[in-house]
């Protein structure tokens, strides 16, 4: 049996219980995550019926547009009819959010949106499809960038987030401790990222991430460049606060 996102859809099932309609249905908008995976018909056949009996219940009484549309979508995907389409993220989801979707820290909405870009893009879906197969389950330790890597992510969420550089689908986070200081870049895309800036001396190197050491001196904005593939780009990161003069 796959246990893909084995772990938020029980998570999802205990809390039908306590529930009121609008928390079932976003419970239930994890079958649109299972489905998007393959992973919905592994689930045994006395969760998808519990699931599918409170998603029925719970529509008759929401209101909300976009969970309507998601809780109905999810109820076909439980009745075997296959949703291709419901609503989904407008953009490629960030390197964080992605992470956080494997790791079923997103709530059933946002988690059934982030699967709803996945299921519109097959290739951006076989790349975490690939991860997971390496090991990387929800709620797992930081994930394998590859599975011939011993890199390992740090987790950006230990981090702070510094920003996004939508162009080349980049992230960059700063780790204030365990000093000294490093700043690591997450990618959408499972390709070489490189940095280049005066007082960076680069650690780690995986498909889709960049890990580097900071000089103790750099502060306030650090001019850098960045690759991804053959792409690149000048980016301007604020790494911490200015000296006093």
């Amino acid at each position: 049996m796959s246990e893909r996102f084995a772990e938020p859809w029980r998570a999802a099932l205990a809390r039908l219980d306590d529930a009121d309609a609008e928390g079932a249905v976003e419970a239930g908008a994890w079958a649109l995550v299972l489905h998007a995976f393959d992973a919905l018909e592994a689930r045994p056949e006395v969760e998808r019926a519990r699931m599918r009996e409170a998603l029925a219940g719970a529509l008759a009484e929401v209101e909300e547009p976009l969970a309507t549309e998601l809780g109905r979508a999810a109820l076909a995907a439980l009745n075997g009819d296959a949703p291709t389409h419901w609503p989904a993220e407008l953009m490629r989801p960030s390197p964080r959010r992605l992470l956080k979707l494997l790791r079923g820290e997103l709530d059933g909405f946002a988690a059934a949106r982030v699967a709803g870009w996945l299921a519109a893009h097959p290739d951006e879906r076989a790349t975490l499809e690939a991860l997971l197969e390496a090991g990387a389950s929800a709620r797992s330790e930081p994930l394998p960038v590859a599975a011939a890597s011993s890199v390992r992510m740090r987790d950006p969420e230990e981090g702070q987030l510094l920003g996004a550089l939508d162009a080349l689908g980049l992230e960059a986070v700063l780790f204030r401790e365990p000093a000294p200081r490093r700043l690591a870049l997450y990618a959408a895309e499972p390709t070489a990222v490189r940095l280049e800036a005066e007082g960076v001396t680069t650690e780690e190197i995986a498909p889709g991430y960049w890990l580097g050491r900071l000089a103790p001196h750099l502060r306030g904005a650090l001019a850098v460049k960045v690759r991804v593939g053959e792409r690149e780009a000048a980016w301007s990161l604020r790494v911490g606060p200015r000296e006093k003069r």
